[in-house]
């Protein structure tokens, strides 16, 4: 969206009453901004701006929220004031919270002392109060979860976000799609049964856990739908997040809280407390009330502190006209890293590189360029098969992390960092990185169990596949790598699985691109270098992201040659060089060309080499080969008078240019003798004549 377009339309819809001080936050369904009134209170309000338009909005009845809010009043409960609309855009004026969502604390390791399980039962005593009252008006909230509950400044907890709340006698039966957030949803839910009270209670439990063990059930919205799609039960992969979860609610120190995070997430709707009534009654009556309030007049004063300092550096922003930079900032920070994405969607792991670096280097202090840094280095690693980027990786993320050290904790920085040790052969290392973290999700798992599978802990890497929440791709593929010494017609149809899984996000291409090089690897090893490169050629054949993958391509054309297919191998080739511009594809192309007994072809091929890659040396040896070659077929002493003055003149002209880049090399020195035998014949030819 054009922010300075939104400010105008705000100052028309609104007739002057408001001033736009900046974007508190924007998603696919619309923009949050924080506006101050021209009154005389000149009081501040976040501002929800709904795109008419968005795809996320269509079917969907934008004034829902403003008709299921208006007339609640409830210290819990955000407050809406006054909604207008345009043409494009429902605008409503609603209560500023200032403050911090329970999200942002729990994932900032900063408040890991702050937020005790007393602190966590004071908040959610707060939240409990407002659905209490919400579910007497005769509304389900829908989704409950940690983004959508706002601590403000003085330590109370406020539920916001009603853009899914409906009143309970309009629900039906879903459709077949997951709403709400798929961790936080029952299993009922999940199985296309209609929401309800207890929707939000079983919500409210996974985020009082999540609260206090700083976890979320490894559930995947995207894994529910292609379940749905395919017909298939969700309960098994379902229940083993939930397993998960349970079996962790043993390490929380409050038997009596336990209970009633347990009563909340049962499966089994009739066995789940009944209302919020029944929870917060029991939430107050346990043994923990002194040290509830003890903590609560700790809570509020450090969160005072801290939001007297932001109120501070907020008017002083204001005053020197800083706002307006700040957004600019922000905005500008974000292009960079839209254009990053986009460089890597093209599979120009270079550029994307380059953009993420300048993305940190504006933004120093955010761990987004970095992330985006370390994704396209891997990539690039990967498909040029670069043992030295990976070391550059490495090397690069232990230096980013002493500058910045909050990346040490960034789950995805991790990740990289371990997947760079384990392609450059340093298991062990890989291992280390992960092994202690207990936020490890299927990717990680995964990783992990090839690091251990590595290292010959085969019973560790079971275990990792055993961690892995249902059969989803990243199990697959670990289960093939394991499974690919003793049974690798099994392991093949574990890494087919992964190929074959409907990914329409593109989240697993990378997968699946590993897996694709995993099967045309087995076959590789048995000498089978057509099927390899048929079982290659099926798998890209309709996915357009692995026709982007240079290795794949580049792997395809190494088998195509040693198979013998020369022609199919130049047509590889072709198309590696034009997409990848790879010079070992210039190698394979004029190899090609030799044994179909093109000479000229292959000579053109070398030129084209030389000129592409000035400094690499194969084309230069390759050169004397050809003219090599071309003179070893001489027979007759006219033939030899043609050919062999070409050849030396050549062999003389490569070896002056390796001599003088120190690119001398085994395959060169073999062509002395036939240059000696040359001149030696061609010397005594012409004496004779």
């Amino acid at each position: 969206m054009n922010y300075d377009s939104l400010e105008r339309k705000i100052e028309y819809v609104f007739q002057g009453r408001y001033d736009y001080l900046g974007r508190l936050g924007s998603g696919g369904m619309g923009t949050v901004c924080l506006v101050q009134g021209r009154d005389l209170m000149r009081g501040r309000y976040a501002l929800k701006v709904i795109h008419k338009q968005s795809p996320e909005n269509r079917d969907v009845d934008v004034y829902t929220e403003i008709h299921t809010l208006e007339g609640l009043r409830h210290p819990g409960i955000v407050s809406i004031y006054e909604a207008v609309e345009d043409a494009d855009n429902v605008y409503i004026i609603q209560e500023y919270i200032n403050g911090r969502s329970l999200v942002e604390l729990r994932d900032d390791y900063n408040t890991v002392d702050a937020i005790t399980e007393d602190t966590a039962m004071l908040w959610m005593i707060d939240v409990a109060d407002a659905l209490a009252y919400l579910h007497g008006c005769g509304i389900v909230h829908r989704d409950i979860k940690p983004g959508n509950i706002m601590v403000d400044n003085t330590g109370s907890a406020r539920v916001i976000d009603f853009g899914l709340a409906r009143r309970i006698s309009t629900l039906r039966r879903s459709n077949g799609v997951t709403v709400g957030s798929a961790p936080y949803s029952p299993l009922e839910r999940l199985e296309g049964e209609a929401d309800g009270v207890k929707t939000d209670i079983y919500a409210f439990g996974v985020t009082f856990y999540s609260l206090i063990r700083r976890k979320i059930p490894s559930v995947s919205g995207r894994e529910i739908n292609t379940l749905r799609t395919g017909n298939k039960s969700v309960k098994p992969y379902y229940m083993n997040a939930y397993r998960s979860m349970i079996g962790d609610l043993g390490n929380i120190r409050n038997e009596g809280l336990r209970d009633i995070i347990r009563g909340c997430v049962e499966t089994d709707p009739l066995k789940r407390i009944s209302d919020f009534n029944t929870i917060r009654y029991r939430l107050r009556s346990l043994n923990q009330v002194e040290a509830v309030h003890t903590e609560k007049v700790r809570t509020v004063r450090r969160f005072h502190r801290s939001m007297i300092a932001v109120l501070l550096i907020g008017i002083m922003l204001t005053g020197l006209g800083l706002v307006q930079m700040k957004r600019d900032y922000d905005h500008r920070f974000e292009d960079i890293l839209t254009k990053a994405e986009k460089s890597f969607s093209e599979a120009d792991y270079t550029a994307s590189e380059q953009d993420a670096r300048e993305a940190i280097t504006f933004n120093p202090g955010s761990a987004a360029g970095y992330i985006a840094k370390y994704r396209a280095e891997t990539s690039y690693a990967y498909e040029m098969n670069d043992a030295a980027s990976y070391e550059k990786l490495i090397s690069e993320t232990e230096d980013d992390w002493n500058k910045l050290p909050s990346l040490k904790d960034n789950l995805n920085a991790a990740t990289y960092l371990a997947n760079a040790y384990f392609e450059s052969g340093k298991p062990d290392e890989a291992a280390a990185v992960l092994d202690d973290r207990d936020d490890l999700e299927d990717d990680q798992l995964m990783l992990l169990g090839q690091a251990w599978y590595e290292i010959g802990k085969n019973k560790k890497a079971l275990s990792c596949v055993n961690r892995i929440s249902g059969d989803v791709p990243q199990k697959y593929y670990l289960e093939g790598l394991i499974r690919q010494d003793t049974d690798q017609g099994q392991a093949i149809e574990d890494y087919e699985k992964v190929i074959n899984t409907e990914d329409t996000e593109g989240g697993f291409t990378d997968l699946k691109r590993k897996a694709v090089s995993q099967i045309a690897q087995i076959y590789i090893d048995r000498g089978e270098y057509s099927r390899a490169a048929g079982s290659i050629s099926s798998a890209i054949g309709d996915n357009a992201a692995l026709q982007n993958s240079a290795k794949l391509n580049i792997m395809m054309m190494d088998c195509l040659y040693k198979a013998g297919d020369y022609s199919s191998a130049i047509d590889q080739a072709n198309l590696v060089t034009d997409k990848f511009s790879n010079p070992g594809a210039f190698a394979v192309k004029c190899s090609s060309q030799l044994e179909t007994g093109d000479s000229k072809g292959a000579l053109d091929t070398i030129y084209e080499w030389e000129q592409a890659y000035p400094e690499d040396a194969r084309p230069h040896v390759q050169n004397a080969i050809i003219f090599n070659r071309i003179a070893g077929k001489a027979v007759t002493d006219n033939e030899r008078m043609a050919a062999y003055p070409d050849f030396i003149r050549v062999y003389e002209q490569e070896r002056e240019w390796l001599v003088s880049h120190n690119e001398m090399n085994d395959e060169f020195r073999s062509l002395e003798s036939p240059y000696m035998e040359a001149r030696n014949i061609l010397s005594q030819m012409e004496a004779e004549s």
